[in-house]
């Protein structure tokens, strides 16, 4: 009988206890990391509450209610701006930085006889809103970048099935760049160049203006977009949630049968992405940490657990 080999174990640290902010508005609603490194959250404040939504993966359970009551948080640095909105009109799955204050996007778009709604609205910091936008329905993961690109990958239902009035189905390619005004960007449009097209996104990571990482079902490759050219490496294995990158390294968190496992995969010249190592991950305490969210940007990796901010910076 062949013996298993043990697993080491990789710390993720505690970057930020969130707890201090949560007195008024008790709920963590949603919550987001921009290219700058800057940690967003949604909390918010009504009379029931539903559930671990933070956790989830695009769960729209809070606003457009007209009984829901958020603040906006932004951290970087030590320092925390807030803004609070009254009654949201969009149930809200994502937060992310725009030139003038933030985007509160819904995962779902819905229409009403011929008649979209917008699933996206921009506000400034005032808490004034400036613009609706509408990014198509089933939205697994929502960016923006310095530019003022929005880059929105879609789950299954929103590239298959999203179909919308007189717009069709916007997440068919299953990633899709849209500039500040919620069009299509032109250098990114799958119909204007081609084929921009992948299958279901299980992990992205926006490194910046025009730099792009994707994994994504069925063959589990590992893609880069950068302006116009597209690079793939074959990697094969599914189930990951969570994606770094670090020059020609990638750490992948999560498979299909440990949630707490990592693996750090070398991208080679010839297209190929190979597993040098596996760890699983554990918090500052030992505790195995699980999630079916996780956010990364660039070469770090972060986790909402408990109110508390995780982050993997050295692997």
């Amino acid at each position: 009988m062949t013996r298993q080999k043990k697993l080491k174990t990789l710390v993720a640290r505690q970057l930020l206890d969130l707890s201090p902010l949560t007195q008024e508005f008790p709920d963590i609603v949603t919550w987001g990391v921009d290219c700058n490194h800057a940690i967003w959250v949604v909390l918010g404040c009504k009379s029931k509450t539903q559930g671990k939504h933070h956790e989830l993966r695009c769960s729209p359970v809070y606003g457009g209610d007209g009984n829901s009551f958020i603040q906006i948080c932004r951290i970087k640095d030590d320092q925390v701006r807030r803004v609070s909105i009254t009654e949201p009109e969009i149930r809200l799955s994502f937060i992310q930085p725009t030139a003038t204050g933030f985007l509160l996007a819904d995962c779902r778009c819905f229409s009403d006889g011929d008649k979209v709604e917008a699933n996206a609205v921009q506000y400034d910091w005032d808490g004034e809103e400036v613009k609706r936008l509408i990014l198509g329905d089933g939205i697994e993961d929502l960016r923006t970048t310095p530019d003022g690109s929005i880059w929105a990958a879609y789950f299954d239902e929103g590239m298959f099935s999203g179909e919308l009035p007189e717009i069709g189905c916007i997440g068919t390619p299953g990633l899709v760049c849209f500039n500040s005004d919620g069009e299509v960007h032109p250098d990114y449009d799958s119909r204007e160049i081609g084929g921009f097209y992948i299958g279901v996104p299980y992990a992205a990571n926006v490194v910046g203006d025009n730099s792009v990482w994707v994994y994504h079902y069925s063959k589990f490759p590992i893609e880069h977009f950068d302006e116009r050219n597209r690079k793939s490496w074959e990697y094969g294995i599914g189930g990951a949630n969570g994606l770094a990158v670090d020059e020609d390294r990638v750490l992948l968190y999560a498979d299909y049968e440990k949630q707490h496992r990592l693996r750090i995969v070398q991208l080679g010249s010839d297209g190929k992405a190979v597993v040098r190592s596996e760890k699983l991950l554990v918090n500052e305490s030992g505790a195995y940490v699980k999630t079916r969210r996780s956010i990364g940007v660039g070469k770090n990796l972060y986790i909402l657990r408990k109110k508390k901010i995780l982050v993997v910076d050295e692997w």
